[in-house]
């Protein structure tokens, strides 16, 4: 991909106990042109995070590019057309590039210090104008490590020094630079084009109140938890240190409170979601290029209380734009849906982040059980195909795929399993049927017959596979409830359904993973379902698991079953993120959406009422509201809401653009419901409304005959039905 570039980076050497002295690297050169091309493009990967300037301007507004990989396998690249940038005569370049990814250097719970790629920032980049390559990233070039960024942890916070000129301050100078030189340890990974949406700055926020504490920090709430972080305005004296920290929640003197997040000693070294600016004299907006954080609350903590003179939240994510929307006249399911799309939003991170607080990383699990929602809700197809194949690069033919991805190698021995694997099928199926392109699925088909042959080998002598994550975060916390090998064998139905349908794309005789959907199918049955078709397995997640997939002879044992088990519970769930990914949808496949519309709005624990009625706007972690308040693992519950209340459903078994059926259900004291999702072939528009003389649907149809309503084909165009109060439901 690129023709004449090398990576570069600093002479000093690298000390892989570099503490806190890790700061930022600016590299740059100047270039002439004889005249102002037609066409000027930049090809660029610096790793771990860089940002460009020509002749002293950004050449975009994308946040933290490079994409996060496994360097030695992937190295994605962004393209940036710098026409407008470029002048006849002396032009400049410069990148300014942070650790990001690459060099984590503080201890951690995922042993990111080990990361045997960890070094300086580096780059490679080259500057084509009219189709010829005029500047490439060689040893001509010059760096500083002295740069404003005294210190920038991608997890954890930075050190800005406003009196440091930046590259696009009038004051910046190269002025006694040295020269770089190529990185003999250049990483190995394939040159690849990022080809998703960028990350962007997509929403400013005002506080909605602010305290000035005893201490005299002042503190600041935004009134919604996000990804993102401050942009302040400062003028205050040259030297002056203004604090600035995160936080989700706060303490009972009105201080951000990190220690909730912080309370297992994920990170036991430096100061958690803090940033460290020193004035420079003159009036600067500033907000940090190399680290993000999970808040709602901003401190600032101040010598010199007149330093800061404005602030404001700076919600950043994954520019993703919605695929649907949703609104009825219950203001909780209005809520609900809303944490459910903001925590989504902010785990949107080049991957489905767990969240943005703690981790940043692209845990599959979360991601199997949250992918149905996201491609519901957000054009994320982009986003996903190219985070994909990060997942095909980390499969590993004797350790299967780790529970992170990207990683350095950490999450091979925890973390993974089916219940985190099913990401390797879940996404490229879910673009499937909501947009039609089948390239994932044939991209993964390779993939998929390597993963059978590892999990295949993993088989105890009974056929059952007993590693890897449980039904994870169930609210009681209980590992053993639900048997690993029964959990394990009913995704394995599952993904070689999904890889059947991969090799029949591809033109592939698929006989294979039909053999593993019975086999499986036949283990499950004869280990866990008894004589009278009950299941020995005497939990929700079980029953909703069999149900949702169709294990069965005669499904009427198992409803019953499972209805006695919630009736127990007296309507609460009793399952984590694997048993809620399947039991709204098991119930409504039974009928039974009174009985999955009561364990939503349930009071009282475990339930999403006690995360709403505390106060929440995101979807939180744990059900007992420890750690994360900013997590999306249990929001497939809005595609049930979509589903069922919306009443607009794409096909489980083809693409979107072939059949959606529409089916509200019209639940007791919901009186009204708008909904709409952009499908491949228009928009569709779904409206119903209760009066007294019964419900007033409407619907709109792209197309002839592609929404299906009680069976029959409907017209494209605008359809009324107005259906009697004794047909409703």
């Amino acid at each position: 991909m690129f023709k004449k570039a090398y990576f570069i980076k600093p002479q000093e050497v690298f000390h892989r106990e570099f503490g806190e002295a890790n700061p930022s690297v600016i590299y740059h050169t100047a270039f002439t042109l004889d005249s102002v091309p037609k066409s000027a493009s930049l090809l660029i990967c610096a790793l771990g995070l860089g940002y460009a300037y020509i002749n002293g301007k950004r050449v975009s507004d994308d946040i933290f590019p490079s994409p996060p990989s496994d360097y030695e396998k992937r190295l994605w690249c962004m393209k940036y057309d710098i026409t407008h940038l470029l002048c006849e005569g002396e032009n400049s370049i410069s990148v300014w590039c942070g650790n990001g990814f690459l060099n984590e250097d503080m201890q951690n719970g995922w042993s990111s210090t080990e990361a045997h790629w960890r070094d300086f920032p580096k780059l490679i980049a080259e500057i084509t104008t009219d189709s010829e390559v005029t500047v490439s990233t060689s040893d001509s070039w010059k760096y500083t490590l002295c740069t404003p960024y005294t210190m920038n942890r991608y997890r954890m916070g930075v050190d800005y020094d406003m009196r440091i000129a930046a590259p696009d301050s009038k004051k910046f100078s190269t002025e006694g630079w040295q020269s770089a030189k190529i990185d003999e340890r250049a990483p190995a990974g394939i040159p690849t084009l990022y080809t998703a949406e960028p990350i962007r700055e997509c929403e400013m926020i005002e506080p909605v109140s602010i305290t000035k504490n005893a201490s005299g920090s002042v503190l600041y709430d935004f009134g919604i938890t996000m990804s993102g972080y401050a942009r302040v305005t400062l003028e205050g004296n040259p030297g002056d240190l203004v604090t600035v920290r995160y936080a989700e929640t706060v303490d009972e003197h009105g201080s951000v409170y990190t220690d909730r997040i912080n309370s297992n000693s994920y990170y036991p070294e430096g100061d958690f979601a803090t940033e460290r600016i020193i004035c420079s004299g003159d009036r600067s907006e500033w907000s940090t290029l190399f680290s993000y954080y999970g808040f709602r609350y901003v401190e600032i903590i101040a010598n010199n209380p007149d330093a800061c003179i404005d602030i404001k939240a700076v919600f950043v994510r994954q520019d993703i734009k919605r695929r649907s929307g949703f609104e009825c006249s219950d203001k909780f399911l209005n809520r609900l849906y809303e944490c459910a799309i903001r925590a989504t939003q902010s785990n949107t991170f080049y991957m489905p982040t767990d969240c943005p607080t703690r981790e940043k990383y692209g845990w599959l699990n979360d991601a199997q059980s949250s992918s149905e929602q996201i491609l519901m809700n957000f054009h994320a197809e982009d986003m996903l195909l190219n985070w994909n194949v990060n997942i095909c690069d980390a499969l590993d033919d004797k350790k299967g795929l780790p529970g992170i991805v990207p990683t350095h190698g950490w999450g091979y021995t925890w973390g993974n399993g089916p219940v985190s694997d099913g990401s390797l099928f879940e996404h490229v199926y879910r673009v499937y049927l909501h947009t039609g392109n089948a390239d994932g699925l044939i991209y993964n088909l390779p993939y998929f017959r390597r993963y059978f042959a590892f999990i295949k080998a993993r088989e105890d002598d009974d056929g059952g596979v007993r590693f890897g994550l449980y039904d994870w975060a169930n609210p009681t916390r209980n590992k053993t409830a639900v048997p690993l090998e029964f959990i394990n064998s009913v995704y394995r139905v599952k993904f070689a359904r999904i890889a059947a349908l991969a090799a029949r794309l591809a033109g592939e005789d698929g006989s294979e993973f039909l053999a593993e959907e019975r086999e499986q199918t036949e283990f499950v049955k004869k280990s866990f379902i008894r004589p009278d078709g009950t299941c020995s397995v005497k939990e929700q997640t079980a029953l909703a698991m069999l149900i949702y997939h169709g294990i069965y002879d005669d499904p009427k044992p198992l409803v019953e079953q499972l209805v006695e088990y919630i009736k127990e519970k007296e309507y609460h769930h009793n399952c984590g993120m694997v048993g809620l990914r399947h039991l709204y949808m098991a119930l409504n496949s039974m009928g039974l959406q009174e009985y999955a519309m009561r364990i939503v709005k349930v009071k009282g624990f475990p339930s999403y009422s006690e995360w709403i009625d505390n106060g929440a706007t995101t979807l939180w972690e744990m059900w007992d509201s420890t750690l994360s308040h900013n997590h999306h693992m249990y929001s497939d519950v809005v595609s049930w809401i979509f589903k069922t209340v919306g009443g607009i459903s794409p096909d489980d078994n083809a693409p979107s653009f072939e059949n959606i059926e529409v089916d509200p259900y019209y639940f007791d004291g919901i009186d009204y419901c708008r909904s709409f999702y952009d499908s491949p072939m228009g928009r569709v528009e779904v409206n119903w409304t209760k009066s007294t003389d019964g419900v007033h649907l409407s619907v709109s149809s792209p197309a002839d005959g592609y929404l299906i309503y009680k069976g029959v084909r409907l017209p494209s165009g605008k359809s009324e039905f107005i259906i009697p109060e004794q047909e409703i439901n």
